[in-house]
C-alpha cells in the first residue's frame, strides 16, 4: 500500500522538467489500496497509465486487508480521486516535498 497521510490521501505524480509540467493523481489508499502502472512503447506511439485500484491485478479478494473490494452487479462503489496539473518548478517542488514527508513519515 502506498504512504499516506492520516486520512489516507496519497499521490502518483508524473513530471517533465524540460517543460516544467506535472501532472498528478491524489487518491485514498483507504478506497483504492492499490496503484497500477502500465504503458505501451509501439513505434511512433507512447501511453502511460497510472491507475489507482481495488486490488493489484492477478490478486485474489483479501477480506483481511480490505485488498480486492468486490462489486456486486447493479451496486456502486464510491471513491474519491483529483487529477491535476503543476505549472512550473515551485509548485512541482511543493507536491514532490509533501509526497516526500508521507513517505518518511509512513
Amino acid at each position: 500500500m502506498p504512504a499516506a497521510d492520516e486520512k489516507g490521501d496519497t499521490f502518483a505524480l508524473l513530471i517533465n522538467p524540460e517543460l516544467r509540467l506535472g501532472a498528478y493523481i491524489k487518491y485514498n489508499v483507504k478506497q483504492l489500496p492499490a496503484l497500477f502502472q502500465w504503458k505501451t512503447l509501439a513505434s511512433g506511439d507512447y501511453a502511460l497509465g497510472l491507475e489507482p485500484m481495488s486490488q493489484a491485478p492477478g490478486k485474489e479478494n483479501d477480506p483481511a486487508t480490505g485488498m480486492g473490494t468486490a462489486v456486486a452487479p447493479q451496486k456502486a462503489f464510491r471513491f474519491d480521486l483529483e487529477l491535476g496539473v503543476l505549472d512550473g518548478e515551485e509548485e512541482i517542488r511543493a507536491l514532490r516535498d509533501h509526497i516526500e514527508s508521507l513517505r518518511t513519515s509512513f
